[in-house]
């Protein structure tokens, strides 16, 4: 069971890093955490 929400985790953390590098990619982030 926690091996599904650990393998989302590191999926999101990929997208997190390539978003942080840009400022766009943080308001999509924000967007996304909203919903």
């Amino acid at each position: 069971m926690f091996n599904k929400p650990k393998r989302l985790n590191k999926k999101r953390q990929a997208k997190n890093s390539h978003f942080e590098s840009e400022p766009k990619g943080k308001a999509i982030l924000m967007e996304l955490s909203g919903k």
